[in-house]
């Protein structure tokens, strides 16, 4: 009977958990796209269309499960961006059960509702729940692997490995921290049948229509690939990212769990060897983002879980009976505490404190469709170009810009072409209004002519200015304050 109470009271704080969980992310709903979110949404239209335009080769650029469940959510119907925010909010809450059940049934009740817990209410895993990226499905059929590998399921933990990588690449943490797993007990057989199984599932794509693989070992493994460049970091970067995501507390109770865990020679290290995997190579690549830690945040849960529950033990070991339930609160209490940097604050201030560039690059982009959706009526076309700002190299518009366009005729001009071309494209295409980001050096050949003979009414996007412009007004005066 008390057992029975015991875990009825479990249950009870796990759902909520759970409520904490998704109304930390529900008030986020409709954030702030950044560029690779923009990228899926306009690839995954381009795909829906039939479409070779400027987005429709990015769609083979990651492992194509993401994609593919986007495509179920009517790409081309009005309102796909917030139709497509909740696949990631559905997978993190699914990642949210499989974590307290996988741990339940390994570490038992305690670590199960800590870690749902802290899930729950670290701020990198509320910030990442909600990205329409490949990361959160690649965490959670991950940890599906891990978890089939523990039960002793070896085509089921094959196959979802496989699926996992074809979710995105850093699969790979989880993959090695199975290997090692069966690797330290030589356990050669299930090894060998699990590589198989996943390698059979999921190297097909690689081999046949990826286009990004070589791009992404230079990202990693070199840094010369362009994006490197872009996110190039000290090597102590996913120290200070894990500080800011997880929390002083949170940190302390990773640790510490680390520390308890990682000497044992059974199932219960898998959070401390997947931790140690991921953060490890992560360290030492070429490139480091902001959100590649986010498919190591069920482990590093865990990892609280357990140092929480270890240092709850100590105390009880020192307190008397009737203060030991004061102590588990106390516990509990310490570990929600890491919520607070998300729960008195907005979306885009979480967005610019962890990258300001990125933070600015999407508010412009965004602002500069806004104001070219209230202005291009229905039935006008439009002309865009690439938005310099990204680099001479990019050959199309951002994708943040084209993801909040409104449905409207759209004609795309690379900025290569020369100034007689650029307006005989105007006038046999009927265009209307035009979204130019040139290169500052060109800006006056480009747009004078447009003004004085065609009274094309412009709109010029340098960096983070949108200019209404009149016709009848001069390139100079037109220019004059953007940035």
């Amino acid at each position: 009977m008390q057992s029975t109470k015991s875990s009825a009271t479990v249950s009870f704080f796990i759902l909520v958990a759970l409520a904490v969980f998704i109304l930390l992310r529900a008030r986020w709903m409709g954030h702030l796209l950044m560029w690779d979110e923009a990228m899926n949404i306009c690839s995954t239209r381009a795909f829906a269309a039939g479409g070779h335009d400027a987005y429709s080769g990015w769609f083979w650029r990651y492992p194509p499960i993401m994609n593919l469940l986007l495509c179920l959510l009517k790409p081309l119907a009005p309102g796909f961006i917030a139709r497509a925010e909740w696949v990631p909010l559905l997978i993190s809450v699914a990642t949210f059960f499989a974590l307290v059940r996988f741990n339940r049934s390994l570490f038992g009740p305690s670590v199960a509702l800590i870690s749902a817990v802290a899930l729950a209410v670290m701020p990198g895993s509320v910030f990442f729940s909600l990205w329409i990226k490949q990361d959160g499905l690649a965490a959670l059929l991950g940890l599906l692997a891990i978890w089939a590998t523990v039960r002793g399921r070896w085509v089921p933990a094959g196959i979802l490995l496989g699926v996992a990588l074809l979710a995105k690449q850093t699969a790979a943490f989880h993959a090695l921290t199975i290997a090692i797993l069966l690797a330290t007990r030589r356990q050669w057989k299930p090894l060998l049948i699990i590589a198989a199984i996943s390698a059979v599932t999921s190297l097909w794509w690689y081999f046949l229509f990826s286009t990004s693989d070589r791009q992404f070992f230079n990202f990693f493994a070199t840094g010369s690939d362009n994006a490197a460049e872009l996110w190039k970091k000290p090597w102590y970067f996913y120290f200070i990212v894990l500080w800011r995501d997880v929390g002083f507390v949170g940190c302390v109770f990773a640790v510490l769990g680390f520390i308890k865990s990682l000497p044992s020679q059974d199932d219960t290290r898998w959070p401390a060897i997947l931790s140690a995997v991921g953060f490890g190579i992560l360290t030492i690549s070429g490139g480091k983002t902001i959100w590649y830690p986010a498919i190591l945040y069920p482990a590093i849960a865990t990892l609280i879980a357990i140092g929480a529950c270890a240092l709850w033990s100590w105390a009880t070991e020192r307190l008397t009976f009737g203060r030991r339930p004061l102590a588990f609160l106390a516990t509990i209490v310490l570990a929600a505490s890491t919520a607070m940097p998300v729960v008195f604050s907005d979306y885009e201030s979480n967005m610019e404190l962890r990258e300001p560039g990125m933070w600015d690059a999407s508010f412009s982009s965004k602002q500069a469709a806004d104001a070219l959706n209230a202005r291009v009526a229905d039935g006008q076309r439009a002309l865009i170009t690439p938005m310099h700002y990204y680099g001479p190299e990019v050959t199309y518009p951002c994708p943040i810009f084209a993801a909040y366009l409104k449905d409207m005729p759209l004609i795309i001009r690379p900025n290569t072409l020369t100034e007689d071309q650029f307006i005989e494209a105007v006038r046999d295409s009927q265009i209307s209004w035009a979204m130019v980001s040139p290169p500052p050096q060109s800006s006056a050949q480009l747009l004078g002519p447009l003004y004085r003979g065609h009274k094309l009414r412009l709109y010029v996007f340098r960096n983070t200015v949108v200019i209404n412009t009149n016709p009848l007004r001069t390139s100079t005066e037109a220019a004059h304050g953007s940035n």
